[in-house]
């Protein structure tokens, strides 16, 4: 762990100032691609975030777990609405308009521009994430938006080319009502979302079902769900990370 990590994740602002005045590197990671930014945002620590983005801090640096987490995806992660503002307002986090909205919590706004011709399918419009707006959804428990979101034609299944999988972000986030409701409409309870981008691996070579997800979460009531309808308990393993 960097100083500046340290001094960003404990909220000890006085210290992030002596330490970028005297050049520490804004965005220095640990070996997990942990960076200052993030652990202003894991703290709740926005003055420090924002003085962190004032020296040119990376919004869409990526931690370097199965996830490939971003400070903003965390930020949405704790809830912290007035945080994820701040990371949205930078301009660099590479999410649409629609996701805007989603992360937002802003219904209203979601609808509109879905009923303005906003894509559905919307993906980040970064290279290595390629998060799908509907697994974004699925990941925060956000019941009302998923259901905007297939009632305007999105694929419960997702996309290929996308990051992860809308069943398998639900799954491992423990939202039993977005599992059963994705189920519903069609979403394919043995597939498998491809998560090895978050690790610089090629395609396929990082791969997690519905059941795994739920499985490494702790997810109890989801397991039982997903076995209930018909979720493989022996399938290939995916290979090591």
């Amino acid at each position: 762990m960097t100083g500046l990590l340290a001094a960003s994740e404990n909220g000890r602002l006085e210290v992030v100032k002596v330490l970028l005045d005297k050049r520490a590197d804004v965005n220095a990671g640990t070996d997990e691609g942990v960076t200052a930014l993030m652990g202003a945002v894991a703290g709740g620590h926005k003055e420090i975030a924002e003085l962190l983005l004032s020296k040119g801090a990376a919004v869409d640096a990526k931690a370097k777990d199965e996830y490939g987490g971003t400070a903003l995806l965390l930020a949405a992660g704790e809830r912290n609405r007035p945080m994820a503002a701040l990371l949205l307002a930078a301009g660099r986090s590479g999410v649409t308009p629609l996701m805007e909205a989603v992360m937002a919590k802003d219904l209203e706004m979601t609808e509109l521009l879905l009923n303005k011709g906003a894509n559905p399918h919307s993906l980040a419009t970064d290279e290595y994430s390629k998060i799908n707006v509907l697994t974004l959804a699925c990941q925060e428990g956000l019941v009302d938006a998923v259901k905007l979101l297939l009632k305007h034609g999105a694929d419960p299944n997702g996309l290929p080319e996308a990051y992860g999988m809308p069943l398998v972000a639900a799954a491992e986030s423990g939202h039993l009502e977005l599992v059963s409701l994705l189920l519903e409409k069609g979403a394919d309870v043995n597939a498998r979302a491809d998560l090895s981008a978050a690790q610089g691996l090629g395609p396929g070579e990082k791969t997690a079902t519905p059941l795994d997800a739920a499985c490494t979460g702790g997810r109890a009531e989801v397991v039982k769900l997903l076995l209930e309808k018909g979720a493989a308990t022996s399938t290939r393993k995916s290979p090591k990370k």
